[in-house]
């Protein structure tokens, strides 16, 4: 779902700054990636496998930290906060809504949602900067405003 949403953007931003676009989408590509990385690596069981009388929503096919949806999520908001940053306030507010529902779930301990919220937003952040200055020397375009 947030790979369709990152996509969705990336088409609606395309026309005024396809450096920016691309890097915007490649960033949460890759936090999904390094998501699924640092899950394997670590293996944290979640909560409802370790703490008595905790009853989660759903199951869960992999293990907890961090979480891939807050990741996901945090990433989409730093990406929508380039492009439209009039909606940062909406675009931050649906990823603190999915950390949330993650922990009402029962299906992460907050640090698993912390951690998805600063992997998400850094490699975001470094991403679009990165493919910002790749799009400036080719253009000789002003950099990204915050």
């Amino acid at each position: 779902m947030v790979l369709s949403l990152a996509g969705l953007l990336t088409v609606l931003a395309w026309r005024s700054r396809r450096p920016l676009a691309l890097g915007g989408f490649s960033g949460v590509f890759v936090t999904l990636v390094l998501t699924r990385l640092i899950k394997d690596l670590v293996a944290r069981a979640r909560p409802v496998e370790v703490l008595d009388g905790l009853h989660a929503i759903g199951g869960g096919l992999s293990h907890s930290f961090p979480s891939g949806h807050v990741a996901g999520f945090t990433a989409l908001a730093v990406v929508a906060g380039f492009h439209w940053p009039r909606h940062r306030v909406l675009w931050w507010g649906l990823s603190v809504g999915m950390v949330w529902t993650r922990l009402y779930l029962g299906r992460h301990f907050p640090s698993d949602c912390v951690a998805g919220m600063f992997l998400g937003a850094l490699v975001s952040f470094g991403v679009i900067w990165l493919f910002d200055q790749i799009g400036k020397r080719r253009s000789g375009a002003e950099p990204i405003s915050t």
